[in-house]
């Protein structure tokens, strides 16, 4: 009997130099058993991997104060499968190395603002532009949004978070909500 290199399922071998088969009941059935053992665990880490991957997303509370750039604290979560929400950093904490598709939406009503830009931040370093500024209703007084989304590499664990900047001049005092996103797309 012999094991495959890579699993280490037992197989049965012939016995040389003699060319007959020197396989039992019991050797079949060591096969068979370790190969359904070893379809349970490659089954079962494609199902975490695509259909269950690490996932958060935080919500921050609605903030007013003036400047023109602003870093949300994110308080809360809605979603968090993998155990990445920080409530207490305010953060989403990366905690494996891979690859991730992150997404940040922020909106205000305050009517002074001409446009409402994201971009992320991890360990509190940009490694995004500002984002082309998302959605501004005609009348004066409503709603302003910004959304941006990309594609990120962590080669090791981090903390996501972003920047929110506005364009309008001046100290103008204006309020804030966002929210936050992360889903795993690779394991490293």
């Amino acid at each position: 009997m012999d094991t495959t290199p890579n699993y280490g399922i037992p197989y049965p071998e012939c016995d040389p130099p003699l060319v007959k088969d020197a396989t039992d009941v019991a050797q079949i059935a060591a096969l068979a058993y370790a190969a359904d053992a070893a379809l349970d665990l490659v089954y079962a880490q494609a199902e975490q991997e695509v259909f269950n991957p690490d996932s958060v997303r935080m919500q921050a509370a609605s903030v007013t104060a003036t400047g023109q750039d602003r870093t949300p604290v994110f308080t809360s979560d809605t979603i968090d499968t993998g155990g990445m929400a920080d409530t207490t950093n305010g953060v989403v904490q990366i905690l494996e190395p891979g690859r991730y598709y992150v997404g940040a939406y922020t909106s205000s009503t305050t009517s002074t603002l001409t446009q409402l830009r994201v971009r992320f931040l991890i360990n509190g370093s940009p490694v995004s532009n500002f984002q082309t500024p998302g959605y501004a209703t005609p009348l004066s007084g409503s709603m302003i949004a910004g959304y941006a989304d990309a594609v990120l590499t962590f080669q090791e664990p981090g903390a996501l978070s972003i920047q929110i900047r506005h364009s309008s001049s001046g100290a103008t005092s204006w309020n804030s909500t966002a929210e936050l996103w992360a889903t795993q797309l690779e394991a490293f």
